[in-house]
């Protein structure tokens, strides 16, 4: 059955959210839904296009006031309903990382005109640690049809903190990374390239650095690593989110490991991401606390083979031993041992990364992704839930 939607997510590549929105808007369009996504005007469109663009988002971000910059965001909105009503599409869905005054109004409007809503809630966290405002977010989704997590420790914390009826709460999991990086790079040639040596075994931590992601606990852990593998190297890569730098520079420097680390501390252009992974042997994520890890489905799509905290967001997607090691979360001691065991099998941690990456093909393909969502649309097209 085909059927019109409206995908309205004006992030796109402002956030780096354009890769999101091209691999679930190309699954919809495999399954027969006529999408039009709607977004702002950073985002480049793809070569090959299943589906239409309207970067009509123009000007929202930027150095402009916020007074402009709303006053903008608010006549592309009237502009994109507009739309919507001309061609009478009778669902839109919504990507939220907050819920706000504008995340407010655009579902205020979307049911003054009587269309069916569908949100995908990106950030659970926010609302765990009181952030967001949770009796807006509880009046917002009280309007919204379905909404949509990436896993189910989101929708139990969801549960429990927004108190949405589990009925209206819909687990489809975040695709994977193949359609933005579908060549995979030979490790040896990317060294090369790199100026990288051959011989050393490379721990990839990639990423925002944030406290509670754990560099520090990793790092320790490394320290004792290299007694017994005097051939790894850490390679740490990304931007600082809110501990300095300095703290953890001051901690390898206490360790004496500053000669066996590489320090990426910036962002990380396009062009250079799938140098990083090629040349890595393993991906590390020692995360105390995550909802959902971009990280791990990209280690998983370059097919590296992952070490993982045995946190709920985490378990969903590994197996320990068949799509990636697990460490018990916090324990230093634990991670420094799963960290040798894993540099040291070479042929099982290479078949782990395989085994990671059929994966990535077979759930996490946005074909399949594509499917589920759009079954859900007819869902809530033909029921009112209650």
């Amino acid at each position: 059955m085909k059927f019109d939607l409206a995908m309205i997510e004006p992030v796109g590549g402002h956030g780096g959210m354009d890769y999101y929105d091209f691999g679930l808007c190309s699954g919809l369009s495999h399954s027969g839904v006529r999408v039009i996504l709607y977004t702002c005007d950073e985002t480049t469109e793809p070569v090959y296009l299943t589906f239409i663009i309207r970067r009509w988002y123009q000007g929202i971000y930027g150095k402009k006031s916020i007074l402009i910059r709303g006053i903008r965001f608010l006549l592309a909105s009237i502009r994109v309903f507009t739309d919507v009503l001309w061609k009478r599409i009778p669902t839109v869905h919504f990507h939220f990382f907050d819920v706000g005054i504008l995340q407010f109004g655009l579902i205020a409007l979307a049911k003054l005109l009587r269309r069916k809503v569908v949100v995908t809630v990106h950030d659970v966290e926010g609302f765990v640690e009181g952030k967001g405002s949770l009796r807006l977010a509880k009046l917002v989704y009280e309007w919204v049809d379905r909404l949509i997590v990436h896993n189910q420790f989101s929708k139990t914390e969801l549960i429990a903190h927004l108190l949405v009826p589990l009925q209206r709460i819909a687990v489809i999991p975040h695709g994977n990374y193949r359609h933005v990086y579908p060549n995979l790079l030979k490790r040896k040639v990317v060294r090369e390239q790199l100026g990288w040596l051959q011989h050393e075994k490379i721990l990839l931590f990639f990423g925002q650095i944030k406290g509670i992601k754990r560099l520090d606990l990793l790092l320790e852990a490394f320290a004792e690593l290299v007694k017994f593998q005097p051939n790894a190297r850490l390679v740490i890569a990304g931007k600082v989110v809110d501990v300095p730098f300095d703290v953890y520079q001051s901690q390898i420097d206490k360790l004496g490991i500053g000669h066996k680390c590489t320090s990426l501390v910036r962002y990380i252009k396009n062009e250079e991401v799938p140098l990083l992974y090629a040349a890595a042997d393993l991906i590390v994520l020692p995360y105390e606390r995550i909802y959902q890890s971009g990280v791990l489905l990209m280690a998983m799509s370059f097919e590296r083979a992952v070490v993982v905290s045995d946190i709920p967001g985490m378990l969903e997607v590994v197996h320990d031993g068949e799509t990636g090691y697990v460490f018990r979360s916090g324990d230093v001691n634990d991670l420094a041992s799963v960290l040798s065991r894993a540099l040291e099998e070479d042929s099982i941690r290479e078949k782990i990364a395989r085994d990671g990456i059929k994966l990535m093909d077979e759930y996490y393909s946005w074909v399949v992704i594509g499917r589920l969502t759009a079954d859900l649309y007819l869902k809530v097209l033909r029921t009112d839930v209650q």
